[in-house]
């Protein structure tokens, strides 16, 4: 791993502190400390998820078309001033604004800094780099939530204020760290076309690109059932029908973040010479299982030992199929993704988990909310092990080159192929 790699990883894990700083407190904030009401609170958060998947195919096609850096730096400003104004948000309408700046500037970030590390990694080591940027995200987030906790007064606007200025400030760290790497980020042109062959727009490349299509299909199955229910789903069932307290709930997710902190390392080892579609269906079946115990936690007296007990082992399941799933998916697509589009296919990438992000609190919070917790759970156990299946047979899909089989990638477009 180079300097670089590490400079630029060291700043994802100083933005990711600032973000755990505020994400927790983002509801509490918006409705008792400015005194929004729920359903604006809860617009205005749709509304940022929305804005995310509608923006983020703009910002991974200004990165191909600009290159990484020149996109960055200036998204890492915007996105610092967007942050920053949420500590100003006296009326709804402040909020909506600054959601949506802070939406376009992660539009370009998140592909801009996959495409940066994909470059300046070889392909045998990009799924640890990928691994530790996962690790690095809920390290940074961990600790910012657990020194937001020593901050935060309901009772004082000031000190919220202070956690949004301070995270907005965490972004200049990154953009100060990119700007003294001259070099990294630039432009790459894309691969000359075979003469006689069409040049086709990005978005048609990337829409014909059947093998791309296939793993995308797989990855909004995995992120819908499983990935993106943690946050909603897994709490709601786990204070709703198993009647855990908030108290051991926060154990549950504080082990999460510390079992994938600890471990991701290991988890990368042992995936070392597997192919990435098998990782993929081990993670499918990973979270299938962890729905499973979760199941069993409502077996016994409601917030009783059985409670607890099967939570917390849920939370720690479901980890090990975040630490597979996380640094497998970015990898996948930067090998499959030609020069010079790399920024089209992560912004698509993206976009799946940002639909997959809106539409599972829309299933979870009304099944488990209106007593059909049983159909909610059968939907995810289904859904996870539906995505393990369809994951596993990728294998005969994805090239072995791009599936991490081999050490050098093919340079070769994706071929354009009818579904």
């Amino acid at each position: 791993m180079t300097a670089h790699v590490r400079l630029l990883l060291a700043g994802s894990v100083v933005s990711a502190f600032g973000r755990g700083m505020t994400l927790p407190y983002m509801y509490v904030y918006l409705a008792q400390v400015r005194d929004f009401s729920p359903t604006v609170v809860g617009l205005a958060l749709g509304w940022l998820g929305v804005a995310a998947m509608v923006l983020m195919p703009l910002g991974g096609r200004l990165v191909d078309r600009f290159g990484a850096r020149h996109v960055m730096l200036p998204l890492y400003v915007l996105e610092a001033v967007a942050v920053g104004s949420i500590a100003l948000a006296t009326e709804p309408w402040h909020a909506f604004v600054s959601l949506t700046l802070v939406a376009a500037g992660a539009s370009g970030l998140a592909p801009g800094q996959a495409v940066i590390l994909n470059d300046e990694t070889q392909d045998s080591q990009r799924h640890k780099v990928f691994a530790l940027q996962f690790a690095g995200a809920n390290l940074g987030i961990g600790l910012g939530a657990v020194a937001a906790s020593f901050i935060v007064d309901l009772d004082r606007t000031s000190t919220f204020v202070t956690l949004f200025l301070v995270n907005g400030v965490t972004y200049l760290v990154p953009a100060l760290m990119l700007l003294s790497l001259r070099h990294v980020g630039a432009r790459k042109p894309a691969p000359e076309a075979d003469p006689g062959v069409a040049v086709l727009s990005p978005w048609r490349t990337l829409a014909d690109h059947r093998e791309f299509r296939s793993v995308m299909l797989v990855v909004l199955i995995m992120t819908m059932f499983a990935f993106s229910q943690y946050e909603v789903g897994f709490s709601a069932f786990a204070v709703v029908v198993s009647g855990v307290s908030p108290f051991w709930l926060g154990i549950a997710l504080a082990l999460n973040t510390a079992l994938i902190v600890g471990t991701q390392l290991f988890v990368v080892r042992w995936s070392e010479g597997r192919s990435r579609t098998g990782l993929l269906a081990v993670a499918g079946a990973v979270f299938a299982g962890a729905w499973v115990v979760l199941g069993t936690s409502a077996l016994g007296p409601s917030g009783g030992v059985v409670a607890i007990v099967g939570v917390i082992t849920c939370a720690c399941v479901f980890a090990v199929g975040e630490m597979l799933l996380a640094p497998t998916v970015p990898a996948l697509v930067n090998a499959m993704a030609p020069d010079g589009i790399r920024g089209t296919y992560n912004a698509a990438s993206m976009s799946v988990f940002n639909l997959a992000g809106i539409v599972a609190p829309a299933m979870a919070a009304p099944l488990i909310g209106y007593g059909a917790s049983g159909a909610w759970l059968v939907l995810v156990i289904a859904g996870s092990l539906g995505a393990a299946v369809l994951a596993a047979r990728l294998a005969t899909v994805v090239p072995s080159g791009q599936n991490g089989l081999a050490s050098e990638l093919p340079a070769a477009a994706p071929q354009s192929q009818d579904a």
